[in-house]
């Protein structure tokens, strides 16, 4: 079918789940919705995803390159990767923001590493700015802001920093799925 549909040039492209709980289903489209995306793990431990390209298609395009595995890197990274972006994407932080990429490859670090949580967010901007073409007050700045134009908004950026840490480890333990 989806072959017939890519010959007579049409883009959409649909896709039917079926169950027999009203429930279930509104669960699953609630997810799509709130997410974009859900892994569904099958009998040999492969994720399959399910990405929701209905409301905002570049979303669902990074979504898909987010998911691609990076040649050169371990599946260990892989899987940080994507426990990390799906929380980042639930608390709505935006990677077209520089803030949201600092805190990404700080907590990264922090993660990978085994480090504490820091006592203060100096130590997180001037690490970022020793890596960075930006100064300590920019860096703060830009974490701040992509702080702000989130879920996290009412937070600090200590705070913030603590709930996206906690949210990413859960997530890790619980296999990716959260």
């Amino acid at each position: 079918m989806i072959e017939k549909l890519l010959r007579n040039g049409s883009s959409e492209v649909e896709m039917n789940i079926v169950c027999t709980d009203f429930s279930l289903l509104e669960n699953i489209n609630g997810m799509l919705s709130h997410n974009g995306v859900i892994g569904v793990r099958d009998g040999e431990g492969k994720i399959h995803y399910i990405i929701d390209g209905r409301g905002d298609r570049q979303r669902a395009s990074h979504t898909v390159t987010s998911l691609m595995p990076s040649p050169g890197r371990t599946q260990h990274e892989d899987f940080y990767d994507i426990c990390a972006k799906s929380v980042f994407h639930q608390f709505n932080l935006n990677f077209a923001h520089i803030g949201t990429i600092i805190l990404y490859d700080s907590i990264r670090r922090t993660i990978f590493n085994g480090d504490e949580i820091p006592i203060n967010m100096k130590t997180v901007y001037l690490q970022a700015a020793e890596h960075l073409p930006l100064t300590f007050t920019q860096v703060e700045r830009d974490v701040r802001y992509a702080i702000k134009k989130s879920e996290l908004s009412g937070c600090g950026s200590r705070s913030a920093y603590r709930t996206l840490v906690a949210a990413i480890r859960r997530r890790i333990n619980s296999g990716g799925e959260e």
